[in-house]
């Protein structure tokens, strides 16, 4: 249920009072029954659930507003309050056995009913104000400011406030300038920063209900350390912009560059198990994120029958760790699954892929302090280094391999109409992004993908006994080990150590080089660029239609449209690189036996009254 309610009281013809309150509450209620001598779900004598779920947000928020002009300056501002207020309550019943059929009541529990319940109220209160200058039309600055008051943080820092400005400059307007060649140009900048808070009941230890211990209610406690001192969270970027346009708008060029800065982040952290908890909540980051968004838009042909309007963009954002909590050496963001995670590395970039290695000619220590007495892993270059067997080495600890954030995007949309036809399509492209795939390191080693069926150097099928001819050779690899304190030895093919490199000429048993696949994260982590063939449309529009034109109808437009139609490149093999897209930030980079992605196709139709 929605509902709301509107004021706006006119004072003067530059002044007025506009104020808005409204609800939106959500009921839902479900009731799960299983019947007697049910043998699919695991309730033989029957059972029963309830859920009741509850939830209300109330928002209100009032502001004086103001429009005036005095002389050559424009001004419309604002000042006013907001408030926010948020309910939730969970409630979940469960009987898992009967004692009569069919009777589903909690008095006819056969064993004690559990139960579980939650509850969330917060509340947030603001004050804030704006203000929209002008002069002559052609130099604009925007002014905001707001403070927060929020339920889910300490008393003591509970209140925070978040400015931002933002300046633009019409050059063209500004000098004057009536050009057919300059159109319009236009230079802008703004800075702004945002405050957050923290999760409901962050504060301090809650007890959750758990199942109960030989006929008693048991609660259990929370095992997140509660912070101290929690602060808000606080973002501040800075972006300057050029527009600018040329022959008559005919072309058209937007560029922008940014740069944001988070501090203060509410995170929780893993901490030893011996302190009975498993996380802590804390402030901690500087989580720096820049990069550059460019637009261009030509009209290379336009008549009175037929025009061409092309777009492109392209972008790149870097997102780099300046640093994390005191003296915490990195912070794992989630599990790429089977050895492979990816962190956020203070002097790397947020992202950082780290995994098992292959060992290669090259091993440099890195070290966490500058004192190095602290390893934190090796990197690995050169030719790989394989044993005296012909088998790769696998490396002893985690080492940055890549990371699963692309350098940047880019797209092509041609658009081109004759009289009433109409064809489009849009190319788009991602360069970077690695992508660790399961789906390869199984397929490896389970011995389903066709390299693993493939013919070797000798012309036989890898397949094919050792003594056949058969096996493969690990190319481009040298004999060697890896000595007790991580240096490489190089070795020849009896094992024998060697001054020089000696490149691998021993076959591997095809079954045992796709066994070595497991668990070494570098053989299965791809680089997820690629150029696609997005969308391409074709349409006819119909108009001085009239029977169309006496039901109100301008003109109808009919179009077949065919999606995510070609890869035409990519650098993984067996797979779309766009499996491994996810919407949150939890599983980037990541592919674990995906479906295969589909071709699309379709028409709309577009009515115009």
């Amino acid at each position: 249920m929605m509902g709301n309610m509107n004021l706006n009281w006119v004072f003067t013809d530059w002044l007025s009072l506009r104020a808005t309150a409204g609800t939106d509450f959500y009921v839902e209620d479900i009731v799960e029954r299983v019947a007697q001598g049910d043998v699919g779900i695991g309730s033989p004598l029957g059972s029963f659930s309830s859920y009741s779920n509850r939830r209300q947000e109330i928002n209100a928020n009032a502001a004086f507003v103001l429009s005036k002009s005095f002389g050559d300056i424009a001004l419309n501002g604002s000042l006013g309050t907001e408030y926010n207020h948020y309910n939730s309550q969970y409630r979940v019943t469960n009987v898992s056995e009967l004692i009569i059929p069919d009777l589903y009541s909690v008095s006819n529990a056969a064993v004690a009913a559990t139960t579980n319940a939650t509850e969330y109220h917060t509340e947030l209160q603001s004050v804030f104000g704006t203000a929209n200058i002008g002069y002559k039309n052609f130099v604009f600055l925007d002014l905001t400011g707001r403070n927060d008051w929020s339920s889910t943080l300490p008393i003591d820092n509970n209140s925070y406030f978040y400015p931002s400005a933002s300046l633009s400059f019409i050059v063209t307007d500004a000098f004057g300038i009536k050009s057919n060649v300059l159109s319009f140009a236009k230079i802008r900048a703004s800075y702004a920063e945002v405050g957050g808070t923290a999760n409901a009941y962050s504060l301090q230890g809650t007890y959750g209900a758990s199942q109960p211990f030989n006929g008693s209610p048991s609660l259990n406690y929370t095992g997140t350390i509660p912070p101290l001192g929690l602060k808000p969270q606080r973002k501040k970027s800075k972006e300057v912009g050029l527009e600018l346009k040329f022959l008559q708008n005919r072309i058209s060029f937007d560029g922008a560059y940014y740069k944001e800065n988070t501090i203060n982040q509410i995170m929780d952290i893993a901490v030893s198990n011996t302190t009975g908890f498993r996380s802590k909540t804390i402030n901690a980051g500087n989580l720096q994120n820049s990069g550059v968004e460019l637009q261009l838009m030509v009209t290379p042909v336009q008549t009175s029958d037929f025009s061409w309007d092309v777009s492109l963009n392209w972008s790149r954002n870097q997102n780099k760790v300046i640093e994390l909590y005191e003296d915490m050496k990195y912070l794992s963001l989630y599990d790429l699954s089977w050895g492979g995670y990816v962190y956020a590395f203070p002097g790397k970039d947020y992202g950082t892929v780290f995994g098992y290695a292959i060992v290669r000619e090259n091993a440099k220590p890195v070290y966490y302090d500058a004192a190095e007495t602290q390893l934190a892993y090796y990197e690995y270059s050169g030719r790989p280094i394989v044993t005296t067997s012909g088998r790769y080495i696998r490396s002893g600890q985690r080492t940055p391999l890549g990371n699963v954030y692309p350098d940047w995007f880019g797209g092509v949309n041609s658009s081109l109409t004759y009289k009433n036809f109409n064809l489009s399509f849009l190319v788009d492209f991602k360069h970077g992004g690695d992508i660790f795939t399961v789906t390869h390191m199984f397929g490896m080693y389970t011995g389903i993908l066709e390299e693993t069926a493939a013919t070797n150097a000798n012309g036989k099928n890898v397949r094919d006994a050792l003594a056949d001819g058969g096996g493969f050779l690990i190319p481009d690899a040298v004999y060697g080990k890896v000595n007790t304190d991580g240096t490489i030895a190089l070795i020849d093919a009896s094992g024998a150590a060697s001054g020089t490199s000696v490149p691998n000429s021993t076959y591997v048993a095809e079954n045992r080089y796709g066994y070595d696949f497991y668990g070494k994260t570098e053989l299965s982590l791809y680089d997820g660029s690629f150029t696609k063939l997005r969308e391409v449309s074709a349409g006819y529009s119909f108009d001085n239609v009239s029977f169309l034109k006496k039901a109100g109808i301008q003109d109808i437009n009919l179009s077949l449209v065919g999606r995510n139609l070609w890869i035409i490149q990519k650098n993984i093999p067996d797979l779309d690189p766009e499996i491994s897209s996810s919407a949150g930030n939890t599983s980037v980079g990541a592919e674990t036996n995906a479906i295969p992605s589909t071709r699309s196709y379709g028409f709309n139709i577009k009515i115009t009254f």
